[in-house]
């Protein structure tokens, strides 16, 4: 039999978060997008952690859960967004717009995948400086369950 507080007490006492990482699993699948060949640079997985705007009172709750990739590809700008526009509908995320950077627009799609929870994923181009080659950037994040950090 489970008792509420220890469940609660192995969370660091905050109700929330992502128990089971279900919404980590879910935005782990959009990797199934990036285009073949793909060299990953860096990769992040962030499950929500108990945080605040700055240690101001009121502000404190659950960060966002994170799926993140940076990549380089050999294929076209236009290769790697119709690929990644093709997979992404084919898990089911559904094209949002696009936005546009010095770097060329960004893609977005989003997708609910837990009842009430809409997760948001884009991909662009960004550039570590000045001279530097860009990258490639895929991203999904999804809410924390619980109270999530605010007022930054």
């Amino acid at each position: 039999m489970a008792v509420p507080w220890v469940v609660a007490a192995s969370r660091g006492g905050h109700a929330g978060g992502d128990p089971g990482g279900a919404r980590l699993a879910a935005l782990r699948q959009v990797s199934a997008a990036l285009p073949a060949g793909a060299v990953v640079q860096q990769h992040t997985d962030a499950s929500p952690s108990w945080t605040s705007c700055d240690g101001r009172p009121g502000t404190e709750g659950w960060s966002d859960v994170l799926a993140d990739w940076q990549f380089t590809s050999t294929q076209t700008r236009d290769q790697v967004r119709a690929h990644t526009a093709a997979r992404m509908a084919a898990l089911h995320w559904s094209a949002a717009g696009a936005s546009s950077t010095p770097l060329g627009p960004v893609r977005e799609w989003t997708r609910v995948i837990h009842p009430g929870v809409r997760a948001h994923a884009q991909l662009g181009l960004g550039q570590s400086g000045p001279g530097q080659p860009p990258y490639w950037e895929l991203s999904a994040v999804a809410p924390p369950e619980g109270t999530a950090a605010s007022g930054c």
